[in-house]
């Protein structure tokens, strides 16, 4: 069963969450930040996003903007290692990205 933290803040006019999921076995599997949309009446992405394997290592990490991947963006291996990086505009992914080979070559 996973366990959920959520943390919130409330502040005129919109309300932020940071919340916490964990693996059963206690680890963490992903911590990212949500923000009420009145407009819409839900609840989106908007602020920092890290996602972990089981093992603990980080899988990816970036950051949302109203539920819209924006900036650089992150992924790793199993095992630690970078495996790509990806810029994003808005939700769009740009030219601009990179793959990494096993060894850590682009």
């Amino acid at each position: 069963m996973k366990k959920f933290i959520i943390i919130f803040s409330i502040i005129p006019l919109f309300s932020i969450s940071q919340i916490k999921i964990y693996y059963d076995n206690g680890a963490i599997e992903k911590e990212f930040i949500s923000k009420y949309v009145p407009e819409k009446e839900e609840y989106q992405y908007h602020g920092d996003y890290k996602e972990w394997y089981k093992n603990g290592n980080l899988m990816s990490e970036g950051l949302y903007s109203y539920d819209l991947k924006y900036g650089f963006w992150s992924e790793y291996t199993e095992d630690g290692k970078i495996q790509r990086i990806e810029y994003y505009y808005f939700g769009y992914l740009t030219d601009e990205w990179k793959s990494f080979h096993k060894n850590g070559n682009i």
